[in-house]
């Protein structure tokens, strides 16, 4: 961690390739957790009121305007990525779901950690709304007359699709199969009005996986021979890949 903040940008966009630079947004993001999980682990607070500048720098440009629009989201200019599977349609809006994803756990982690440094900065604000948005965004995501300039003056009928979607959950294969798996690792589903949400994203992760996976006459999911002639076959990988979905 320390290597990689040694290396970050001029912005503070952590290195991806340390100890030479390049930046990969979801890589820099994943910074975030480590530090949150090296705290909770150890309890070092020496190294990480160390770490506390680099971290607040790189998230302060990643919620600047440059990189974020409290309408339509996260969508760092100029900075590539690798989960890059996400749901990024400009007729819908523009914004990756996976990235919107990894920024919500990255930010939950920074809070974390904010409360055990010296004069620790109050990113529970940014966290909030963040959230309200990717839930307004996953919302809009189902509704594809919607216009991404004005989400907001949708059309009653619109609304009423919205409104549906409450009792029959979202289709995620708008979202992607990636960013449905890290929305899933957050919280943005825990409120009772989002169990349908979270029961389609959960059926629609198994039924992804399945079609990867194809399950065997014994009920025990297979590795698919025909992905490469170098894999085994293993009965677990696919639940093991399901599991951590759910595993915040």
């Amino acid at each position: 961690m320390e290597q990689t903040a040694a290396a970050a940008d001029t912005n503070g966009v952590f290195s991806s390739n340390c100890p030479s630079g390049g930046g990969i947004t979801d890589y820099a993001l994943l910074w975030f957790e480590a530090l949150s999980l090296y705290l909770k682990a150890t309890g070092d607070t020496a190294t990480v009121n160390g770490l506390y500048p680099a971290a607040t720098k790189c998230m302060d440009y990643f919620l600047s305007s440059q990189c974020y629009d409290p309408t339509k989201g996260f969508n760092p200019k100029g900075l590539g990525m690798v989960i890059d599977w996400g749901y990024t349609a400009p007729d819908h809006y523009n914004c990756n779901m996976a990235l919107g994803g990894l920024l919500l756990s990255a930010l939950k982690a920074l809070v974390h950690v904010s409360k055990s440094v010296k004069c620790g900065h109050d990113y529970s604000p940014q966290l909030s709304a963040h959230s309200a948005l990717l839930a307004k965004l996953l919302d809009l995501s189902d509704i594809p007359t919607v216009d991404p300039d004005a989400w907001h003056v949708l059309s009653e009928e619109d609304w009423n699709v919205k409104e549906g979607l409450r009792t029959t959950g979202l289709d995620f294969t708008t979202v992607g199969f990636h960013a449905t798996c890290l929305l899933l690792r957050t919280d943005l589903f825990d409120s009772p009005t989002r169990k349908p949400d979270k029961a389609a994203a959960i059926a629609y992760i198994k039924n992804s996986l399945s079609k990867m996976f194809p399950i065997n006459p014994e009920g025990a999911w297979n590795l698919h021979s025909s992905l490469s002639p170098t894999l085994t076959p293993s009965r677990s990988l696919s639940l093991t890949l399901f599991l951590a979905c759910l595993t915040p």
